[in-house]
């Protein structure tokens, strides 16, 4: 019994080192999805559907629920992809924010780019899944159409070789061009410590770094500042 017990307490440390490894990485799989965005998706799909019904139409739940599920997928799809894409700008983006540098999940190592590329491609199928059902069955015929537009150029907003994001088309041109320029300044910098500013000369406040010569009686350094 004394030579069991703690045969059975390490294997109780294994297992619950192993589940909270695998809880922490479906964690940081679900963070690399940035599930708080959906929430637009099926806002605007059920605002579409209620002006829909506002204009005289039937709402048919079937097809609803399989265009909800054609939304997600290719949202989804659009984020897992973003990130992996989007890689080396997010290094390169030291001042993230919710709206820009990504979720951080591959920028930080917490999980490694392929599970991105996978997670976008398995997401991609399942939007021409729907789109291969919206063409075999009882569904408007521009259904399928649509669906596969969508896809398409949610895919090349940030894949290559279109890279719509990199064009200042499909989102916000500043932001990504601040980001290009922080990758390319990554990129070509040179490795080890770089040079810092020039301290403020004695006898002169910050001010007067970028100001002609002159007397300012009304500043606070009064004589001892030429600004």
């Amino acid at each position: 019994m004394c030579v069991a017990s703690p045969a059975r307490a390490c294997k109780r440390a294994m297992v619950r080192a192993v589940t909270t490894s695998v809880l922490a990485r479906v964690g940081a799989f679900v963070k690399l999805g940035r599930p708080i965005f959906l929430g637009g998706g099926f806002a605007l799909y059920g605002l579409g559907a209620a002006l829909a019904v506002y204009a005289g139409a039937r709402l048919d739940w079937r097809r609803y629920l399989w265009g909800q599920l054609a939304v997600t997928a290719i949202q989804l799809m659009t984020h897992y992809a973003n990130d992996y894409f989007d890689l080396v700008a997010d290094r390169a983006n030291r001042t993230p924010t919710r709206w820009s540098g990504g979720s951080r999940v591959l920028a930080d190592g917490v999980l490694p780019p392929g599970v991105a590329l996978a997670a976008a491609v398995a997401l991609a199928l399942v939007g021409l899944g729907v789109a291969a059902r919206f063409a075999t069955g009882p569904f408007p015929s521009a259904a399928a159409p649509h669906v596969v537009l969508m896809l398409a150029l949610a895919w090349v907003y940030s894949a290559p070789p279109l890279r719509l994001c990199a064009r200042g088309l499909g989102g916000g041109r500043a932001p990504r061009s601040r980001e290009r320029r922080r990758a390319r300044g990554a990129e070509t910098q040179p490795p080890g410590p770089q040079p810092r500013p020039p301290a403020t000369p004695p006898g002169r406040c910050p001010s007067a770094l970028h100001a002609p010569w002159r007397p300012r009686r009304d500043h606070p350094c009064r004589s001892r500042c030429r600004a």
